[in-house]
């Protein structure tokens, strides 16, 4: 008997069988890690029973018309001005407004302040606010359903020299008085 019998060989493995398993091993590996999936880590959710919030609510609304009144620098006292538009002012004099205003002012930690926005106020002119029955820089939900007379003093200003703004037009349509939420 002949021993020097060969065995057969073993196959060496295919290359392309070794990089596709190697190819589906990182792919695998690449949806547990990165996939969306977590490792082991606890996790659980709760919905909030609160039921519904509510937001709250700035606003004013006037009432009635507005009362004009003018003083002059030599005036001991304003007169009544009946058409504010007929009016021919000059350095130094003051235009009064008077006007009701019903406030709304909603909201557990609302605080708001009654202003003239600046930007609409002519060029020559200042303005102020005050008001009865609020402090115009601290209006609070304590203030909701106010009714407040409402003050606007446009001045004229008195260092105005020489011929500066003479014959001049003053658009007081566009001076618009706000209530804004103050921040902290």
């Amino acid at each position: 008997m002949d021993t020097s019998a060969s065995t057969p060989a073993a196959t060496p493995p295919n290359p392309r069988t070794r990089t596709k398993a190697i190819i589906a091993i990182a792919a695998g590996a690449a949806l547990l890690l990165g996939g969306g999936t977590t490792l082991a880590y606890w996790s659980t959710s709760q919905v909030l029973d609160v039921g519904t919030i509510n937001s709250g609510d700035l606003n004013m609304v006037t009432s009635g018309t507005p009362a004009w009144t003018l003083q002059g620098v030599a005036d001991d006292a304003p007169a009544t001005v009946a058409d504010p538009t007929a009016v021919e002012i000059v350095p130094g004099d003051v235009l009064t407004m008077t006007q009701d205003v019903t406030l709304t002012v909603q909201g557990d930690t609302l605080t708001a302040e009654l202003a003239i926005a600046q930007g609409t106020i002519p060029t020559g002119l200042t303005a102020s606010v005050a008001s009865t029955g609020v402090t115009p820089t601290a209006i609070t939900a304590a203030d909701d359903g106010k009714t407040v007379t409402v003050t606007v003093t446009i001045t004229f200003d008195g260092a105005t020299a020489n011929r500066d703004l003479v014959n001049t037009a003053f658009d007081l349509g566009d001076v618009t008085l706000t209530l804004s939420q103050l921040s902290a």
